[in-house]
């Protein structure tokens, strides 16, 4: 009978555990991509363009650099 409570427990534990950590991810989530959208947008308010934001493989790209500097927190 111990053991069968003992069971019951740890399951609901592990299950509770579970569901806390993947909300806790998708909040994480969804805050990370409204940060990244906010400077973005920051950034086309700046005189940015699309084609600047998106300049792939560039490894100096002063809009990108931008949008890193914003979600830091050094760019408002």
């Amino acid at each position: 009978m111990r053991f069968v409570l003992a069971a019951i427990a740890a399951t609901l534990i592990i299950g509770v555990a579970t569901s806390t950590t993947s909300f806790a991810q998708k909040k994480k989530d969804q805050v990370t991509r409204a940060s990244v959208n906010e400077c973005i947008q920051l950034a086309r308010q700046r005189g940015w363009t699309d084609s600047d934001l998106s300049a792939g493989g560039a490894k100096s790209n002063p809009a990108r650099d931008f949008v890193i500097r914003c979600l830091q927190g050094r760019q408002r």
